[in-house]
Formats: C-alpha cells, sequence, structure tokens
C-alpha cells in the first residue's frame, strides 16, 4: 500500500506541474486569442448556474406543503426575475397545483439544460487553443522528461520511483513506450476528442459527444486504478500496454544491500568455517605425531655382562 499511496501522490504532483505549465502559457497574449471571449462566456454560465440552483431551491421550499399561496409567490418572482415569466404561466387562481408544479419544474429543468449545452459548447470553442497547449504539455512531459531522466519525472523523483522496461529491466523503456503510457494514463485523447467534436457537432450533439468521452475517460481511470491496486506487480492498463512497470528505488536498494549484508556474513562464515578446518586438521596432525611419539618402541638396555676372568 505504501508503494500505491507513493504513485498516487506522483501522479498528482505531475498533472500539477503540467497544469502549470499550460496556464503560463495561455497567459501570453498572443497565444490565448480567445480568452476575453471565454471569460465573457464563463461569467455567463456561472450566472445562470447560480439563478437556476437559487430558484430551484426556493421553489421546493416554498412547495414543502404542497401549496404556494401569495406571499410565497410574490416573494419567489421578486427573488429570482429570471423566472417570473415561466412561473405565472402554472400559477393560476392564486394556487400552484401538483400538476403544474411537477410541469413547472420540468419546464424551467430543460431551458436551463439548453442554455447550458450553448454555453458549454461556446467554451470548448474558446478552449482549443488551451486544449491544444494541454496536449503538446502532456506528450512533452510525459514523453520527454521521461526519456531524458530513464523514467523519472519530478514527481516520481520526489517519491523515489521509477519506470523501467518489464522485460529487461537493464534496458532503456522506447519513447513509443512511453507514448502509449501518456496515451492511456493522462488521456490527451479526451482533450483531441473535444477539439474535433468543437467542429464537427452542433451545440447539442457537441453536449452528447464530450459527455460519452468524459465517460470513456472516467471508466478507463477507474479500471487502472483497480489494476494497479489488485496485481501483484501493481501494473495497470497503461503499463501492460506499454510493456512498463514502476519501481520504488528505496526498496530496490534495501533489497541490494540486504543482498550485500548476506553474501558479507556468508563470506564470513566460510572463511570462520575455514579457519576451524584449519584448526582441526593441525591438532589432528598434532595428535598423530604425539601418539606416534608414545608409540614409538622403547630400546632395551643390555645388561653389560662382566665377566670376571679367573686368575
Amino acid at each position: 500500500m505504501k508503494k500505491i499511496f507513493k504513485r498516487f501522490l506522483a501522479y498528482l504532483i505531475d498533472l500539477f506541474i503540467v497544469s502549470m505549465i499550460s496556464s503560463c502559457i495561455m497567459v501570453i497574449p498572443f497565444i490565448n486569442v480567445d480568452r476575453d471571449n471565454y471569460n465573457k462566456n464563463y461569467k455567463e454560465y456561472n450566472e445562470l448556474y447560480t439563478n437556476y440552483s437559487k430558484f430551484s431551491q426556493d421553489l421546493t421550499d416554498y412547495y414543502k406543503d404542497d401549496k404556494l399561496d401569495e406571499d410565497e409567490y410574490e416573494k419567489l418572482i421578486s427573488d429570482n426575475k429570471d423566472y417570473e415569466e415561466v412561473v405565472s404561466k402554472y400559477y393560476k387562481d392564486g394556487k400552484l397545483s401538483k400538476k403544474n408544479y411537477n410541469k413547472l419544474s420540468d419546464e424551467v429543468g430543460k431551458d436551463f439544460q439548453k442554455e447550458y449545452k450553448s454555453i458549454y459548447y461556446k467554451l470548448s470553442k474558446y478552449s482549443v487553443i488551451g486544449n491544444i497547449v494541454q496536449v503538446i504539455a502532456i506528450f512533452a512531459y510525459f514523453v520527454g522528461i521521461n526519456l531524458l531522466t530513464k523514467g523519472q519525472t519530478v514527481g516520481k523523483k520526489i517519491m523515489k520511483l521509477q519506470i523501467i522496461n518489464n522485460k529487461d529491466s537493464s534496458s532503456r523503456v522506447s519513447a513509443l513506450s512511453y507514448f502509449i503510457r501518456t496515451l492511456i494514463l493522462y488521456n490527451p485523447i479526451y482533450y483531441l476528442a473535444i477539439i474535433i467534436g468543437v467542429y464537427a457537432f452542433s451545440s447539442n450533439d457537441f453536449y452528447n459527444w464530450a459527455l460519452v468521452w468524459s465517460n470513456i475517460k472516467n471508466y478507463l481511470d477507474i479500471i487502472i486504478v483497480i489494476m494497479v491496486v489488485i496485481r501483484l506487480d501493481g501494473r495497470g492498463l497503461h503499463d501492460l500496454l506499454a510493456g512498463t512497470r514502476v519501481i520504488a528505488l528505496d526498496e530496490v536498494n534495501n533489497v541490494e544491500s540486504d543482498s550485500k549484508v548476506i553474501v558479507e556474513e556468508d563470506k564470513d562464515e566460510e572463511k570462520n568455517d575455514a579457519n576451524e578446518e584449519e584448526v582441526l586438521l593441525i591438532k589432528s596432525d598434532n595428535s598423530k605425531a604425539t601418539n606416534k611419539k608414545n608409540n614409538k618402541p622403547k630400546k632395551k638396555k643390555t645388561k653389560k655382562i662382566i665377566k670376571e676372568e679367573e686368575e
């Protein structure tokens, strides 16, 4: 779990860096020529969403008792001027029936969706340059930086992680592998799909197109997370297709250090065993020499027989 947490943090750090790079580029006026139009439509979107949310909440609160009296009606339209016409359409004879309440809610919701889709289309249209910059930044960072650093982006460097070749850890990961990995993991294809959709579809069809690609992106992220968590080697779909895997350098160093210690201990043990054997051999030789000396036959003392000559 520690390695998974480190990978998640590295992922967030790298995405933040790419986002900051893209934002800094988009500040340049001659690059982001649609900035004013984007800001204008974004302001309209905020107003639309705020007004719709407030009206929906007020209508729900006032209609809790299944009725809307004249005082509540006056307060509702005074606080939500944009919805005065549609409310008066269904508020008849000083009351709002349950049937008309449902019709009112449905019509307001549909109007909001229609306006929202139109503004969303405009925002996406004025974001084309930003999306192109985002795609370039993603590939430049996650392919280029990894090639230069041998599989260590800033996030992975901080978290002491590295991307390596799955089959042969000693060989370098190719640019194609990094490209495939980036294409699956960081979803540049989503931004490309949005760029294509802006010019290929109307506002309503574009919203459905963007929704499909957004769901694909989300499901792909979920699949990758599940695979990284449940697989013993921690390889997600991006790693499987790219032929790569991520390792924790501190764990590898610890294993290598432990291996060296074990080897040194084995050498010491072998040396000690050799010394013991040598001592035993010496003792054995000394013992044999001693036994040989002790077992050596003693010379018999010859008695000199002195013969006395008889005179």
